[in-house]
């Protein structure tokens, strides 16, 4: 399984790619890098940085820093940014322009904790996503809890929030809502925004930059659907894509 993000850059483009080691392999690493572009369809590599532990790490998230350099998020078994809180944690670091490792943080419960989604806030900071077993942000509302938390440019974390319903609940996309918040998607296979409609239904909710939630929207078919990424309309509001396996849109 394989997951790419890229993203603009004043010196051309970031590229980031991770892998999910299966477990007869004992460990993965996460892999950054920046690729230049010169002339189509000439690429020059600008720099690459490999890092990881003795355990898994993947990387699953990029946001600018709106500094020429990046943000990357994701996951690892090992201690790769301070002590392992347990299962998996969630770690978070930025790099500069030319590829230096401005700072990480490391992050987790006692369960797995997996960030899925990095948006820029506005303030040269990021805002985080994802999913955990545990009690991240606060007590955890049975199976999987989606979380979102808010990090400044030096890797102060500003505010976190779990929630959830008794059954699986996780964040997978962001996008900027133009006015400092964000924009946030993912799947629930409970009662979070409205009544389930059937398995696995999409929620899209708005968060101030103060990590309040100003309105949280379920929507579904009697199957299966899955937000895959998150787009600002350019109006403050958002386009969400995903996938279905009942009739949603049409038959």
């Amino acid at each position: 399984m394989g997951w790419r993000e890229r993203t603009s850059h004043s010196h051309g483009s970031i590229a980031m790619s991770s892998s999910s080691t299966p477990s007869k392999y004992p460990r993965s690493a996460a892999v950054v890098g920046v690729i230049a572009c010169l002339v189509p369809p000439i690429h020059a590599q600008d720099w690459l940085r490999q890092f990881g532990t003795n355990d898994i790490e993947s990387a699953f998230g990029l946001a600018s820093d709106a500094a020429e350099g990046v943000f990357v998020g994701g996951r690892t078994g090992g201690d790769l940014g301070g002590p392992n809180q347990g299962g998996l944690d969630g770690f978070l670091a930025r790099y500069d322009g030319d590829g230096n490792q401005l700072w990480i943080r490391q992050f987790g419960s006692t369960q797995e904790d997996r960030p899925l989604a990095l948006a820029p806030d506005a303030m040269g900071g990021v805002m985080v996503a994802g999913w955990t077993r545990g009690d991240l942000g606060g007590p955890n509302q049975g199976g999987g809890d989606a979380f979102l938390s808010r990090y400044d440019r030096v890797g102060n974390r500003l505010w976190i929030r779990q929630f959830g319903t008794s059954e699986g609940d996780a964040l997978v996309a962001l996008a900027p809502d133009g006015a400092g918040g964000v924009m946030a998607a993912g799947s629930t296979w409970g009662d979070l925004g409205g009544p389930s409609a059937g398995s696995s239904d999409v929620f899209i909710a708005r968060y101030d930059d103060a990590g309040n939630q100003l309105w949280i929207r379920q929507f579904g078919s009697n199957r299966l659907e899955e937000p895959r990424a998150l787009a600002p309309d350019g109006a403050g509001g958002v386009i969400v894509a995903g996938t279905t396996l009942g009739d949603l849109g049409g038959p």
